[in-house]
């Protein structure tokens, strides 16, 4: 029985643990001054630590693609 209490508690401060660090990527994605540099974030950091959902993946068809690059590519 203890072990199974502690698996859970375990478990369950591990999943507390990775929301707060999504938490504070996404904060610190939006503090960038640059789109590209908060997309560079998330890509090193998000990508590692969780698969998305089904319904969170946005399909883009390859105009779109080209649009997003181009304003990815674009300096200011």
């Amino acid at each position: 029985m203890f072990r199974v209490v502690c698996r859970q508690r375990y478990r369950r401060e591990g999943q507390k643990q990775r929301a707060q660090f999504i938490k504070e990527i996404k904060i610190h994605e939006l503090l960038q001054r640059k789109a590209l540099d908060g997309a560079k974030i998330h890509r090193e950091f998000c990508k590692a630590t969780r698969k998305p959902a089904s319904h969170e993946i946005i399909k883009v068809t390859r105009s779109q693609l080209m649009k997003i690059e181009n304003i990815l590519k674009t300096e200011y």
